[in-house]
């Protein structure tokens, strides 16, 4: 029995791998059509919705990607505040969306102190989504630089870039970097996210041998 369970908490370490792979791309294609696209509201709150989710999915395959050999506490919490980074930008871009979608033909300019609050409402959320996804990228960044198939160089970035993106938000706080004419550390964090998902998926047949051949642990059947 004991075997039994080690060997399905194997497959499953491998099956989260691999989503967290194909989420990853799709939150990387996701959030450049966010970046990219403009016209109709509703492709773009699929587009926000499909990018909330994949991003959500692919930290937890990443987490099972950089805990093959031991665990962590620093991507435990990685994990955790990307996701809730994840769930608040969902809330962002569903107040935006539809704040747009009532002020369609209309000027935001003659509605006065109740568009300067509800605008006010969509920025904080979204230099919130930003800290809570910067933290979970700097912490990422911190246990990916002593693993053996991403290393120093990609974690350190990593760290330098989630970093840096907390301090402009912090500089321009209330208002967003990008709202505020600084620099929009967003492309510079995929791009990073989209360096990760490929050394993983180089990595594939690594992270098989050795989840595989890792010696049985007594408490292996735990998925986390």
């Amino acid at each position: 029995m004991a075997s039994s369970t080690g060997a399905e908490a194997r497959r499953l370490r491998l099956d989260w791998i691999r989503i967290g792979v194909g989420a990853g791309l799709v939150a990387v294609g996701s959030y450049t059509f966010l970046l990219l696209a403009s016209g109709d509201l509703r492709i773009a709150y699929v587009g926000a919705s499909v990018f909330s989710v994949a991003l959500g999915l692919a930290s937890y395959g990443l987490y099972q990607f950089l805990t093959i050999r031991r665990r962590s506490a620093v991507a435990q919490i990685a994990t955790v505040a990307t996701i809730v980074g994840a769930v608040v930008f969902l809330a962002m871009a569903s107040i935006q969306l539809s704040v747009r979608s009532e002020l369609s033909g209309v000027d935001p300019t003659t509605l006065g102190t109740v568009y300067e609050l509800v605008e006010r409402v969509q920025l904080g959320l979204d230099v919130a989504w930003d800290v809570y996804f910067a933290v979970g990228m700097a912490l990422f960044g911190v246990a990916a630089y002593s693993h053996p198939r991403i290393g120093r160089i990609v974690g350190a970035l990593g760290v330098a870039v989630a970093v840096t993106l907390v301090a402009t938000n912090i500089a321009t706080f209330p208002i967003p970097p990008a709202s505020a004419g600084s620099i929009d550390l967003g492309p510079f964090a995929g791009l990073w996210y989209l360096v990760v998902t490929v050394q993983i998926i180089r990595s594939l047949g690594w992270a098989k041998d050795e989840v595989l051949n890792a010696p049985v642990a007594s408490d292996e059947s735990e998925a986390t």
